[in-house]
């Protein structure tokens, strides 16, 4: 697999998407990408003060190819921009997910990386089942 820093056009589209002026985000946000050009995973931080939880600094769209689990990428994929976030000048690195059964391998990744429930929302069904979103955070 390859390693791909995002693009200006990929910042430029996040920035939209948060209402910001592209020079007010910073962004970073990496694919990886199988030999025959599939995306295989990415991983991305972003600097969002007006999430409004008082934590700025967040992993973004986290996700790994069931074809490469199991081998520690995802681990290596956290450690990159956790360091990432440090070197922007953070102190806490933050991200949510839910309580839906498929992100319950994430979420033990996420305990095991560190990164403990400081927040929770409501309850939304989903397919009838009650999802909770999980906010979590871990000290650099």
């Amino acid at each position: 697999y390859k390693l791909f820093p995002y693009s200006t056009l990929f910042r430029s589209a996040l920035a939209r998407i948060a209402h910001l002026p592209v020079d007010q985000r910073t962004d970073e946000y990496c694919v990886i990408v199988f030999p025959d050009g599939q995306i295989a995973g990415g991983i991305g931080l972003a600097n969002l003060p007006e999430h409004g939880t008082g934590h700025e600094w967040w992993l973004e769209w986290f996700y790994l190819s069931s074809r490469l689990r199991g081998f520690k990428l995802g681990e290596q994929m956290i450690a990159f921009i956790e360091n990432r976030a440090r070197a922007h000048g953070a102190a806490t690195l933050s991200l949510y997910t839910s309580s839906a059964t498929q992100e319950a391998s994430a979420n033990f990744l996420y305990e095991r990386r560190g990164y403990h429930v400081f927040q929770t929302a409501p309850d939304t069904l989903v397919d009838g089942t009650p999802i909770q979103t999980l906010y979590r955070a871990r000290t650099l």
